[in-house]
Formats: C-alpha cells, sequence, structure tokens
C-alpha cells in the first residue's frame, strides 16, 4: 500500500507513456520528461490525458515541425480540479510554455476543449446521419 501511495502515479503516468505513444512519437516522451521534471516529487501529478497539435515551420530554409503536447493532470491531493501544461517541443529540444494552469481559468485549455468538443458533436451528428440513412434504407428493402 505505501508503495503506490508513493509511486503509483509515477508509475501509471510513465506507462501511459510506453504503452500509448507510438515509437515515432518521441516528441511526446521528451515533453512529458520536461513536464515531470517540473515537480520535486513526480508522484505529485497523476496524468489524465493529452493532446498534440503540430505546426510545419521554416527556420533557416529548413522546414521542421513544432510539436505542441497539452498536458492535464491531478494534483495531489486534490482529485477534483483538473490542471493543465503545454509543453513545446522543436529540433528534440522541450521548452515548459505553460505550467499547472487550472483548466477553468485558462483560456488556452478553454479553447483547445471547445474545439474538440465541437469536432466530437460533428463526428456525433454524421454517425447518426449515416444511422439514420440505413435505417431508411432497410426500411425500404422491407416494403
Amino acid at each position: 500500500m505505501k508503495h503506490k501511495e508513493n509511486f503509483g502515479n509515477i508509475e501509471s503516468n510513465r506507462a501511459v507513456m510506453k504503452d500509448w505513444v507510438y515509437d515515432n512519437e518521441e516528441y511526446i516522451r521528451i515533453a512529458f520528461n520536461r513536464l515531470e521534471s517540473e515537480f520535486t516529487n513526480p508522484n505529485d501529478f497523476d496524468l489524465y490525458a493529452f493532446s498534440v497539435r503540430k505546426k510545419d515551420t521554416i527556420v533557416n530554409g529548413f522546414i521542421d515541425t513544432t510539436y505542441n503536447i497539452y498536458f492535464v493532470y491531478f494534483l495531489k491531493p486534490d482529485t477534483t480540479n483538473k490542471y493543465f501544461s503545454k509543453v513545446s517541443v522543436f529540433t528534440n529540444k522541450p521548452q515548459l510554455k505553460i505550467f499547472n494552469m487550472d483548466t477553468k481559468k485558462n483560456e488556452e485549455y478553454m479553447n483547445i476543449k471547445a474545439e474538440k468538443e465541437k469536432e466530437e458533436d460533428g463526428v456525433v451528428r454524421e454517425i447518426n446521419k449515416i444511422v439514420r440513412q440505413l435505417k431508411d434504407s432497410l426500411k425500404d428493402k422491407d416494403r
């Protein structure tokens, strides 16, 4: 029990990076390691979700990609309020842009969440439309 209390979040967070991040997405692990290094005790945060935004850019004539990785997590012992951090990774170098912001108060987080919800609503509408069309075509077959 003591082990879980002292290391449970660390093990869980690192398992997400190991099991849910593909080998070609090392920039996510780089960002996570940068975020984790900000905590005196990495067991103090419990990863809830992460999201990636990519932006192609040209620097000194070379095309490259900037990755913005957004992390949402709980801070120990608070299991109610979610917090938000943003780490940008460019040429495998992470920069902490936002750290430990309350998700209810951070405008960037709220905008991203609203955008995701709008996308999800669109997908649900499209699925409902397909289901209706399928039902209609089945009714037509029965006639």
